[in-house]
């Protein structure tokens, strides 16, 4: 079977993502046309399509000195201004997704992420958090909160850098959010959504 265009876009697109957030691609390490093209099997045109939308979502930049795409180097400065703008519009996505999200997609992420977390599966704990987060967004029934956190590449942004605190910790402020959808208690996701990035936040600060 002969992929259209944007099904090609798609791949490449989907494949590299998911190499930066789960950590196969580094920050800062260089990406390469050609050699994406070659290793996926695909021409250049979709990787390089791929390879702007990456860009916009803020996941990588263009080195200025070599004018060559890599994987983006968030400094400590760049990550606390995306937490301080999460703080102000995740916990109100969540207390909308609150209204929507079914028991099925909450038993779905709850068992997920106790299965990670039990296994000690850091990188499918990273996995999930990226999900977590997305999923929340995506849901949002206000369309304009919701394209602004998607297209601002907002929460994947973050996780270039990995895990910020390790899952002992944001589990169970993870399982405070669920425990509020599954209870249908807007107010209180929305808090726990709070709690649980202003925590992370105070911990980015002190750093």
């Amino acid at each position: 079977m002969v992929l259209i265009k944007k099904d090609l876009f798609e791949e490449a697109y989907t494949i590299l993502k998911e190499m930066i957030m789960e950590g196969n691609l580094k920050p800062g390490e260089k990406l390469v046309q050609e050699q994406i093209a070659q290793k996926l099997g695909i021409s250049r045109t979709p990787v390089m399509h791929a390879l702007r939308i990456l860009e916009t979502e803020g996941l990588l930049t263009i080195n200025p000195r070599t004018k060559v795409m890599q994987v983006r180097d968030l400094s400590q400065e760049e990550l606390v201004t995306i937490f301080e703008i999460r703080l102000c519009i995740e916990p109100l996505a969540t207390r909308y997704a609150c209204l929507v999200i079914t028991n099925e997609a909450v038993e779905d992420l709850e068992k997920s992420f106790t299965i990670a977390y039990k296994t000690m599966d850091e990188k499918e704990y990273r996995r999930l958090d990226n999900k977590f987060h997305t999923y929340i967004s995506e849901i949002c029934p206000n369309r304009d909160l919701k394209d602004f956190t998607i297209r601002s590449g907002l929460i994947s942004r973050f996780l270039i850098k990995g895990l910020i605190r390790p899952p002992q910790e944001t589990y169970y402020e993870h399982l405070q959010v669920l425990e509020a959808f599954r209870k249908k208690l807007p107010q209180e996701a929305e808090k726990a959504m709070r709690r649980h990035i202003e925590i992370t936040l105070a911990h980015l600060r002190r750093k």
